[in-house]
């Protein structure tokens, strides 16, 4: 709805939020009013937004929050509307780490540093980290030997190749999925 103040326009706000406000023509508004109004725009703007987000998958609050501002929403703005999602159990850091891993490893297994560092840049607290990793092995089951042994049926052989080459490009291809030096020298030894 676009609002006129003494029939020059002043902003747009959405309906939603002339409808809470209880706005009608001519209804009277000062300046205090009209920041009010444009407040609340932004509120909902960044709820929308964030909303939009949230529909093709679920983010860390840090996410989120990176995301808004890039949108130029304004910092208080975006907490509010982090807090609100959080408090709507839209946003919950603990699920969001725990999926992630999940599915990280099923599509590609990789070892726990990589794992750490991937949530570690989505904004996920260390400590929450650790939590749903020793959860998420707890459930599974798996070491990272198993995680290797499964990544090694992935790893791409090449006819007459020279052994020693092929261990180096083995050693890089499990390292750069983060296991250990020796997860990958006993999956070596093996092979």
């Amino acid at each position: 709805m676009n609002v006129h103040v003494d029939g020059e326009f002043a902003l747009s706000v959405p309906l939603e939020v002339v409808l809470r406000r209880g706005l009608r023509t001519g209804t009277e508004i000062d300046d205090a009013g009209l920041a009010t109004l444009a407040r609340d725009d932004q509120r909902w703007r960044a709820k929308q937004s964030a909303l939009n987000l949230l529909s093709y998958r679920q983010r860390s609050e840090t996410e989120l929050r990176r995301q808004l501002l890039r949108r130029r929403f304004l910092p208080d703005v975006v907490e509010e509307c982090v807090v609100d999602l959080r408090n709507a159990g839209l946003l919950n850091d603990d699920l969001f780490a725990a999926t992630f891993a999940r599915d990280r490893r099923r599509r590609r297994p990789i070892g726990r540093a990589r794992l750490e560092a991937e949530l570690s840049a989505k904004g996920v607290e260390a400590e929450t980290i650790a939590r749903v990793l020793a959860q998420l092995d707890e459930e599974e089951g798996e070491t990272e030997i198993d995680l290797a042994r499964h990544a090694l049926r992935k790893f791409p052989t090449r006819a007459g190749e020279d052994p020693m080459r092929r261990r180096r490009r083995l050693a890089g291809f499990l390292g750069r999925r983060g296991l250990g030096a020796e997860v990958i020298a006993e999956v070596l030894a093996d092979e």
